[in-house]
């Protein structure tokens, strides 16, 4: 299985992009600085999502992710 990592993923463009990756068989990193937001979005896709919180312009957030 392929794997992705969508950041932004808690609303709009990105919240679509990753239904349109899980749909298409991609495990996905649900990723946005809300935490809610993000496991909003990852119970939607279900068991091929994760969400993480983090700023990925902050460089520990980065790495953690």
């Amino acid at each position: 299985m392929r794997n992705a990592i969508v950041t932004g993923a808690g609303s709009g463009i990105g919240r679509a992009i990753a239904h349109r990756l899980a749909r298409n068989g991609y495990n996905v990193i649900v990723n946005d600085v809300r935490l809610e937001a993000a496991e909003a979005v990852a119970g939607e896709i279900g068991a091929n999502a994760r969400a993480i919180a983090g700023d990925v312009s902050k460089e520990a957030d980065a790495a953690n992710l």
